[in-house]
């Protein structure tokens, strides 16, 4: 049997500090080169407990509970906003494996939900604006 290749590609921005093999494993561990720090309106995407959502960031507590304007999961197509959202944050820390600045498709899939609940992300001022049927903000 000849060698064989196998090309791992890891998360951009990331620094590995070991990498060893034992029992036909590859085990790496690396970290982030530099720490990422969400800020308040910045629009995330955030693996936790194996489901994908996008959030807007607003701020994180002393416990590590992160708060939010809004968040939607990409497989249940879940949405909640403003009043909806029960004021008990949208996860711990602990719970994230993963946390980025959302990209341009991700934003569009949040945007495309609000809009089909004639919603709109004020950017500025950082609320929520109600489409009318005639396209005017109320």
């Amino acid at each position: 049997m000849g060698k064989e290749k196998i090309k791992i590609i890891l998360p951009d921005n990331h620094k590995i500090y070991s990498a060893t093999i034992k029992n036909n494993c590859l085990t790496i561990k690396y970290s982030l080169k530099e720490k990422f720090i969400p800020h308040d309106g910045d629009i995330l995407f955030a693996n936790v407990l194996g489901e994908n959502w996008i959030f807007i960031y607003n701020e994180r507590n002393k416990k590590k509970i992160i708060y939010d304007y809004c968040f939607f999961c990409i497989s249940s197509q879940r949405l909640e906003w403003g009043d909806n959202i029960d004021g008990k944050g949208f996860c711990n820390k602990k719970s994230i494996k993963e946390l980025r600045l959302a990209t341009e498709k991700e934003r569009n899939l949040l945007y495309q939900a609000l809009s089909e609940n004639n919603i709109e992300w004020n950017v500025k001022e950082k609320k929520f604006e109600h489409i009318q049927e005639d396209g005017k903000i109320k």
